[in-house]
């Protein structure tokens, strides 16, 4: 279990109450937020993932999660005072047999996509009941974005969560495509 050097953060916080520092090969912010502090841990080869830790006044850690594209991946665990683990909840969505790292490798090698570290990338999951045969349909959504003067356009991948076949590539534009204020 991890803890919080409180007096280290408490020297080198600035205005904000933030301190960020490399660490190996991970960017590192720490945060007070109350009387609780946050560690982010991003891989400089994945700017895109993210674990979250967070710790208590003392410094003793009481939860950790991990983020992909904002999406919370695999699992948020919450410990007590002794480190002991008193709250798991498991985010690697069963229903999915194509697992979110899965669909990074197949984005990066079928399109050219990185999920790690595009910043125009958005990832959300869907889960629906067939009408037909009452089964769960379950899909991941990667989401292009593109901006061009006050024009938006969305490249949507649907990629099924089942077998990770593609099931569609759809496109979408928002705004005023004549690109005026």
């Amino acid at each position: 279990m991890k803890t919080f050097d409180i007096q280290k953060f408490e020297g080198k916080k600035d205005k904000k109450n933030e301190f960020s520092f490399t660490e190996k090969d991970s960017v590192v912010k720490q945060i007070r937020e109350g009387d609780l502090y946050r560690e982010y841990k991003t891989p400089i080869a994945k700017k895109r993932f993210e674990k979250v830790y967070t710790f208590d006044e003392y410094g003793n850690q009481i939860g950790e999660a991990t983020y992909l594209l904002g999406v919370l991946v695999g699992k948020v665990l919450g410990y007590d005072r002794e480190g002991n683990i008193i709250r798991e909840r498991d985010f690697t969505r069963p229903n999915f047999k194509f697992t979110v790292e899965q669909l990074a490798e197949k984005m990066l090698k079928d399109y050219g996509i990185d999920m790690y570290n595009a910043e125009n990338v958005r990832l959300t999951d869907s889960i629906r009941l067939d009408k037909v045969d009452g089964h769960s349909i379950v899909e991941w959504w990667v989401i292009v974005e593109t901006r061009e003067n006050n024009t938006y356009t969305f490249k949507t991948y649907r990629i099924s969560g089942t077998t990770g076949e593609l099931i569609s590539i759809e496109d979408g534009i928002f705004g005023d495509n004549k690109g005026s204020v």
